[in-house]
């Protein structure tokens, strides 16, 4: 049901009078101008050249992205997008030219695109069973995409050409999400020619996906006083610094709340493809993994011990958080969640944070460092010697993951597979893609799919190159993340955001995420209703934000004025008695 302008202003008034704004502010900000205005703007920013049902469809395809202004852009205008002129808050633009990784397919695209097309077409045609739409039911879930009504599909401008499909997720026959969602296999060339049976015929028994921890937002402070994102593996330490401190800001990241979020909505797809039978989910839960992105910052010689053990402290804290959500995910969902991975077996969880370094160092063999660790740091050389171990040891155990482990190294060590075993880094990359692997070990090729974002591709791929051969070919619906951040350096990945943070929590944890996830409903319905729906939704979540942060900044301003007036004042006053 739609809100009218009348209610809208109503509930403005609400807001504006909870926060004590002067009347005149109030008048002018909850005019029904300024709401007109943005409605304007939002669903109908090219009817004048289109109908109006086409242009709820343009900019109902489920994406909100959030601009941040350079310093030299400040007074730029977006055009479709809208922000502030301070440069601090945020503007919504599902424009494509807003968002120049993505494009619009057409008839009018290159003949490999076509191709592209009509194989990603025979990928889903032959999972489903469907010619034209596809309407694929279990006992209370479904999912639906009118294809055949020409929608707006979706395609990277990346190498690789993915295309993605809208497809929404019904609960009895009621839209309760969507996603644009990428299928293919992660199989070696031979196993990608034999066709896969339809999931009709064989459910999904698991999923695999995971999270991050603390987006780029857990720095260290080196002796300077300049802090290092210490969990963005892009970051590099000036040679000669070395992080003192840690610094935590931050209670959550916006990627965490979008993280937990994307799983809620996949629930009815995962339901479905299961045939709402028993499934497991295999959550990469990365603790081990963000303990040796601090150990490798520690080997280099760029982190102290004491903010290893303080850094080390934070991560279990945090994940641990994480752990709680999945517990009460499990329960809610009927969905077992395990998060256990390959890497277990270095006791780097259950371990105790000021034995962690010394127990490590003893158990890979390098007794020596364990009993001097005074030398730590001291050279390259001793870097590579620590991964090389953990290398060794993982593949050497009598656990059932350690094989995973042995035939990737067998592979380095004879060339035909490359990674850099002297990084310990290394160690991360290669964890993430053989979690998936003891999924299919576990259970079988045709009964797992990997559900992870389209930016944890490299996951995936590096399984096809490393695990397909031996272990099988693994179905993979890759989806886009309905929340854009367009960053000079980062583009598009909300886990690079280290600015505006409380801004966009605040307006994820304000059913953002989940009304993007029914705009993409209402692109696979080829609904306009639902669409112009959402689309106003999201718009007047989004325009109460930016009013908000107008009332914050007029009031701070206020009280600077008054401010100054106070010193000016008394500064007066002291020239008049002199």
């Amino acid at each position: 049901m739609k809100t009218s302008h009348n209610e809208l202003n109503a509930q403005n008034l609400n807001i504006l009078n909870s926060q004590g704004v002067e009347n005149k502010v109030r008048f002018e900000i909850s005019t029904p101008f300024y709401i007109d205005k943005f409605h304007k703007q939002y669903l109908s920013a090219i009817s004048e050249k289109r109908n109006k049902r086409l242009a709820i469809k343009q900019f109902a395809e489920g994406f909100t992205a959030f601009l941040e202004k350079a310093p030299h852009d400040t007074d730029s205008e977006y055009g479709d997008a809208w922000m502030h002129n301070s440069g601090k808050s945020l503007g919504v633009s599902n424009a494509i030219y807003e968002r120049p990784e993505l494009e619009e397919l057409s008839p009018e695209n290159s003949s490999h695109r076509r191709n592209r097309m009509r194989r990603t077409q025979k990928v889903w045609a032959d999972l489903f069973q469907h010619d034209d739409d596809l309407a694929y039911s279990s006992e209370r879930y479904s999912l639906v995409s009118r294809l055949s009504h020409d929608l707006s599909v979706i395609s990277t401008l990346e190498a690789r050409d993915e295309i993605y499909f809208p497809v929404a997720f019904l609960k009895d026959q009621k839209a309760v999400g969507g996603a644009y969602l990428y299928l293919w296999q992660a199989a070696t060339p031979e196993q990608a020619k034999t066709q896969r049976a339809s999931i009709s015929d064989q459910p999904i028994k698991e999923f695999y996906t995971g999270g991050c921890l603390f987006g780029s937002t857990l720095y260290g402070i080196d002796q300077y006083g300049e802090r290092h994102p210490l969990t963005n593996p892009h970051h590099i330490i000036p040679e000669g610094r070395r992080v003192e401190s840690i610094y935590s800001p931050f209670e959550s990241h916006p990627d965490e709340l979008l993280t937990r979020q994307s799983l809620v909505n996949k629930v009815p797809m995962m339901k479905a493809l299961s045939h709402e039978n028993e499934v497991s989910l295999r959550y990469h839960l990365p603790l081990a993994n963000y303990i040796i992105y601090g150990l490798n910052w520690f080997f280099k010689g760029q982190l102290s011990y004491s903010s290893l053990l303080e850094y080390i402290d934070l991560v279990k804290v945090r994940a641990n958080e994480h752990r709680a959500f999945l517990v009460g995910f499990e329960h809610q969902y009927g969905i077992k969640v395990i998060t256990s991975t390959t890497i277990d077996t270095l006791g780097l969880v259950e371990t105790a944070t000021e034995d962690l370094v010394h127990a490590l160092l003893s158990k890979i063999g390098l007794e020596r460092l364990a009993c001097n660790p005074s030398i730590i740091g001291d050279s390259q050389q001793l870097q590579a010697d620590v991964s090389n171990a953990i290398w060794t040891f993982l593949a050497n155990q009598p656990v059932a993951e350690s094989d995973i482990w042995y035939e990737t190294l067998n592979k380095v060590k004879a060339g035909s597979l490359k990674i850099n075993l002297d990084d310990i880094l290394s160690v991360n990359y290669m964890d993430y893609s053989a979690n998936l692997a003891m999924s299919v070990v576990k259970h079988g090729d045709r009964e797992v799919m990997s559900l992870l974002p389209t930016h944890e591709s490299p996951v995936m791929h590096w399984y096809k190159r490393a695990l397909a051969e031996e272990y099988g070919a693994v179905l993979c619906a890759q989806w886009l993340a309905p929340i854009k951040v367009h960053m000079p350096d980062f583009r598009d990945r909300l886990f690079f955001t280290e600015d505006y943070i409380r801004e966009i929590t605040d307006v994820i944890s304000d059913d953002l995420i989940s009304n993007n996830f029914l705009q993409t409903a209402s692109v696979a319905l080829d609904s306009p209703e639902l669409a112009e729906v959402m689309a106003e939704q999201i718009h007047h979540a989004l325009a109460s934000h930016e009013q908000s942060i107008q009332w914050e900044e007029d009031k701070t301003r206020a009280v600077m004025d008054a401010v100054a007036d106070i010193f000016t004042v008394s500064v007066d006053e002291e020239e008049t008695e002199v």
